[in-house]
């Protein structure tokens, strides 16, 4: 079953439950697409930066590790498919662009971390 352009909206990132959801919707997961974003000001809060950290990173890490937790335990090979930016390589300097860069750096290293673990079942891929 295909949910294409129904699955394409913004949402609440600070809940675990979409993924949950949509395991139990339809019992399994066939592709993961982190691509999470948000807009960065001039000048970021602590509240500010702790939120695109939140959301770049953090979220994608724990969608990643539910989702395929799962499809270990159900023994089907699926793929994750991170988006990151060009900014994680060379686009940092850009103004206000300091938290949104960190986080897409923190999103390639997570994804080569994970890669590592060699998980036979899983195709892990990081987009810039």
């Amino acid at each position: 079953m295909s949910l294409c352009n129904e699955i394409n909206q913004l949402g609440d990132l600070s809940s675990s439950s979409p993924e949950r959801e949509a395991w139990e919707v339809f019992g399994r997961i066939d592709a993961l697409i982190n691509n999470a974003g948000c807009e960065n000001p001039l000048d970021l809060s602590e509240e500010e930066w702790n939120n695109v950290l939140r959301t770049n990173l953090t979220r994608s890490s724990l969608v990643s590790k539910y989702v395929c937790t799962r499809v270990i335990n159900a023994k089907i090979g699926r793929s994750v498919n991170n988006i990151s930016s060009i900014s994680s390589l060379n686009r940092g300097q850009l103004p206000g662009g300091v938290t949104y860069a960190s986080s897409k750096v923190g999103l390639n290293t997570m994804t080569k971390v994970i890669i590592s673990f060699d998980m036979i079942l899983y195709q892990f891929n990081c987009f810039d």
